[in-house]
């Protein structure tokens, strides 16, 4: 076998930005154009059977299409550009001014280098409401646009951070996921300011009276996704909210849209199955502004190695989302991702056989896919874990997954590492990437049954690399060893 030869990015910031994705769930996070209500992505997936469901996917009617985003932020730069010039001159080159398009307010201000104000010894939610009015103007925010804030939630994490969020309310129905957060630290720092709050809210004439009810939005929300109504008692139930035995609910919330405000339901169903919805129907009309499915799969953990089993360092196996990490899609069925095609080729035809494919690992309960350790001659040890028996036909099929899997990771893997300075092997240097036409063809496992469910001479204690010119998939083969 042959080898051939290869061709030729502030800490409390981050923290917080982890943070800031779970407090409002419904803030729009990208201004891509916006599916439609009805034809949304569908998500194949898995149940505990393992039989094919089609769910319907996720919607938010605030999201501009990039066009309209583009203009929108255009014109809210140039009503307070003097102040947002301000703003921007002193935080300094490492500012972070991302202002929502659709509500032309703050949806992260923040700097890399640093923290919004300096240290104070006044109470944290004082200091937060302080720093948004000294920069109101910049913010486009009014005094009545902030009389409108209602706090929702103080958290205090385990370094004394306050994670603050205030919902809006308006006639005493609040606003869906839009709203203000602002995070301090324990020391009295203005960390950074999001949640893309509602401008001129309490001018806008909208009736807080709504023409459906809620159990019309409840089964509106069961229909939209294809599911039962499950029977329940309506348990409480107020002119603005009730709540089902079954744990459904409906409550009265204004929703911010490109064509104004919007008097709707927001809905929490339990459609059976594995269909469970957060929805926000139209109160008038009975629309679909708002559909997340709150129910995520494990699709994409793998557990995985980072050395030998056995070894001292990274010699036991650990979980990881390949899908998280940015390395497959979620919708796949196997391991082909975005720069490495994984499967056995246990016949050593270099060809994608249905047999030889792993499909992505994790389920509904757990990660995928763990290793059995084969004590199959004197040097295998807790130390140096074997995986299959040479003398037993088949007895790599135990570890055949969890082989592939690892090979996909690892490689997966190194592609990241050698993008990164100061290797700096990227698209454009000409590495390896599907979206360049030539991801890494990785042969595990290759040749291991090409004798009888043994691997014959020529696939035992090897491996090899095959690279060709730029655009073409380069070969991984990997034996049994």
């Amino acid at each position: 076998m042959s080898a051939s030869r290869a061709r030729q990015g502030a800490v409390a910031t981050l923290a917080v930005s982890a943070v800031a994705g779970l407090v409002l769930s419904g803030l729009p996070q990208s201004s891509a154009t916006a599916p439609s209500p009805n034809d949304s992505d569908r998500l194949s997936t898995k149940g505990p059977d393992h039989s094919q469901r089609e769910r319907k996917g996720n919607f938010d009617a605030r999201v501009l299409d990039a066009k309209s985003a583009l203009a929108a932020t255009s014109e809210a730069l140039a009503e307070n550009s003097k102040a947002m010039q301000a703003l921007r001159g002193s935080l300094g080159v490492e500012a972070i001014v991302d202002m929502d398009p659709l509500t032309r307010t703050p949806r992260n201000v923040g700097r890399l280098d640093g923290f919004l104000t300096a240290a104070s010894s006044r109470p944290a939610q004082a200091i937060a409401l302080g720093y948004v009015r000294a920069n109101s103007a910049a913010f486009g925010l009014t005094s009545a646009d902030l009389s409108t804030l209602r706090l929702r939630q103080d958290y205090v994490d385990v370094i004394g951070t306050h994670h603050m969020s205030w919902e809006q309310v308006k006639d005493g129905v609040p606003v869906f996921g839009n709203g203000l957060k602002v995070h301090v630290s324990a020391r009295g720092q203005v960390i950074s300011v999001q949640g893309s709050p509602v401008s001129g809210l309490t001018k806008q004439s909208v009736s807080a009276s709504p023409k459906t009810v809620p159990a019309q939005a409840r089964a509106s929300a069961v229909r939209d996704v294809n599911g039962s109504l499950q029977s329940a008692t309506a348990s409480k139930s107020s002119g603005s909210a009730t709540s089902w035995s079954n744990g459904d609910s409906a409550r009265l919330v204004w929703f911010t849209t490109p064509r104004g405000l919007r008097l709707g339901w927001h809905t929490l169903t339990d459609a059976g199955a594995t269909l469970a919805y957060s929805h926000v129907l139209d109160a008038e009309t009975g629309q679909v502004l708002y559909r997340r499915d709150l129910v995520q799969f494990d699709q994409g953990e793998a557990r995985v190695f980072d050395y030998y089993p056995g070894a001292a360092r990274g010699g036991k196996q650990h979980v990881v989302d390949l899908v998280k990490r940015g390395w497959i899609k979620p919708k796949a069925t196997w391991l082909r991702g975005a720069t490495v095609s994984a499967w056995a080729d246990l016949n050593d035809n270099d060809r994608v056989e249905p047999r030889e494919r792993t499909p992505v690992p994790g389920n509904r309960t757990r990660a995928q896919f763990t290793f059995t350790p084969f004590d199959s001659n004197p040097r295998c040890s807790r130390a140096f874990k074997c995986s299959w028996n040479p003398r037993v036909p088949f007895s790599w099929r135990a570890n055949k997954k969890q082989d592939v899997s690892n090979a996909f990771y690892l490689a997966s893997k190194y592609h990241d590492y050698l993008a990164r300075r100061p290797i700096g092997f990227t698209a454009r240097a000409g590495n390896f990437e599907r979206s360049g036409r030539d991801p890494v063809l990785l042969h595990a496992l290759d040749g291991a049954s090409t004798a009888r469910g043994l691997p014959d001479g020529n696939h035992i204690d090897n491996a090899y690399m095959a690279t060709y010119p730029d655009g073409t998939p380069p070969t991984m083969a990997m034996f049994l060893w």
